[in-house]
């Protein structure tokens, strides 16, 4: 048993950290009373002393009391670059175990760091939504395979494809199967489309222009070079493209 420095109760050992230094081997404030020191409070009693700045204990510089962060209910003894390096050159020296220490930590706070995020996401809504349409208007291509990506994972559709085998059926035609117009932007199309059970595999796929895409729908129509005609007569009616 050791008594609390500071609400001077009788505890086990165990309810201390561990301090190489200390009596017993803990620390003289117990987990529960260190843990209700907010980092406001810290800041608040540095403020009220006047304290600006500190010493490393790694690289032995005075630096700026923000430049060292709070743990335990007080300010860390060495700055946080030094820390980082530190962690740096532990990560490269056993990375497995560095991997398992992060993963475990990742599952032990994993609903903390998702609420975390909820709430930075909500206080930041509008710069990502900025920052996602910039990304999209720099990166069209890239973006409507994403979002086709998205589709055929929300639909569950079998198969899938890559950008660069969906690039090599383009360039091979090279124009618009369904009207032939060539100097047009092409899109993917499936075949069979995903509303139906069509995969989404680089075979069920074939270039058509937006207009053709849009106007053939929701219809079973290939128009690829190994079928017979330009494919069928399509209704001016169908569905949205596939």
């Amino acid at each position: 048993m050791k008594v609390c420095r500071t609400c001077r109760t009788p505890k086990p050992l165990d309810a201390f950290r561990k301090a190489k230094n200390g009596a017993l081997g803990v620390a003289a404030h117990c987990k529960e009373c260190v843990k209700a020191v907010t980092p406001e409070q810290v800041r608040a009693r540095e403020a009220e002393a006047g304290v600006i700045d500190k010493p490393c204990g790694g690289c032995g510089e005075v630096k700026e009391i923000e430049a060292f962060g709070i743990a335990h209910g007080k300010r860390r003894s060495r700055c946080n670059p030094c820390l980082a390096g530190d962690a740096l050159l532990r990560r490269r020296a056993a990375p497995e175990k560095a991997k398992e220490i992060w993963q475990r930590s990742a599952r032990k706070n994993r609903n903390m760091r998702l609420a975390a995020g909820r709430t930075h996401y909500a206080e930041n809504r509008a710069y990502y939504a900025s920052k996602n349409a910039q990304w999209a208007r720099d990166n069209a291509a890239a973006n409507r395979a994403r979002r086709a990506r998205y589709r055929a994972r929300k639909l569950g559709a079998p198969g899938s494809h890559t950008r660069e085998e969906w690039k090599e059926l383009r360039d091979r035609y090279g124009r618009c199967l369904r009207c032939g117009a060539t100097g047009v932007h092409l899109e993917p199309d499936h075949v069979v489309p995903l509303s139906k059970g069509g995969s989404d595999s680089i075979e069920n796929l074939q270039p058509l222009c937006r207009s053709c895409n849009s106007s053939k729908g929701d219809k079973v129509a290939d128009y690829r070079e190994d079928r017979d005609g330009p494919g069928d007569n399509l209704s001016s009616e169908a569905p949205a493209a596939s």
